[in-house]
């Protein structure tokens, strides 16, 4: 990558030109600058970045040897910090009732087409791609109907 953004930039450094004020930004603004207009480019980006990012800790934290005390020491740790979590969100989202019950109505509402395609891709050898997207929208269309 590096050797991409010094053939993108060659002519104009934009550390030097004062565009940027660190040079670990250099990657962020070019993918900015270049794909930015795009919509949602830039936010797969930085999925992507913080999947290597997640690849990278979780080989660190795998590969280290925990004899049977640290393990369950860790084990209770993470259930109390998932436990606290999972009573935050539940208190928060007392307070946004409707909007999460519309949001997992249409989320059920798509997932039935989705679920649909999978199935038929994988009972059904004959399938194809035509056949797919249309059973896919007529199903969405049902669904959305339901829902609506």
């Amino acid at each position: 990558m590096g050797l991409v953004l010094y053939a993108y930039y060659n002519t104009c450094d934009p550390f030097t030109a004062g565009r940027i004020k660190n040079i670990d930004q250099s990657l962020p603004y070019f993918i900015m600058e270049t794909l930015g207009d795009k919509k949602g480019v830039p936010g797969l980006f930085l999925a992507c970045v913080f999947s290597g990012t997640l690849s990278t800790i979780s080989s660190g934290l795998n590969n280290k040897k925990l004899d049977k005390k640290q393990q369950g020491y860790l084990s209770q740790w993470a259930s109390i910090i998932v436990g606290v979590i999972i009573v935050l969100l539940t208190y928060v989202i007392s307070y946004l009732g409707p909007i999460v019950n519309a949001g997992v109505s249409l989320t059920n509402a798509l997932c039935g087409p989705i679920m649909g395609v999978f199935f038929l891709g994988l009972f059904v050898p004959r399938a194809n791609r035509i056949g797919a997207i249309v059973g896919f929208f007529i199903s969405l269309i049902l669904q959305l109907w339901i829902f609506i």
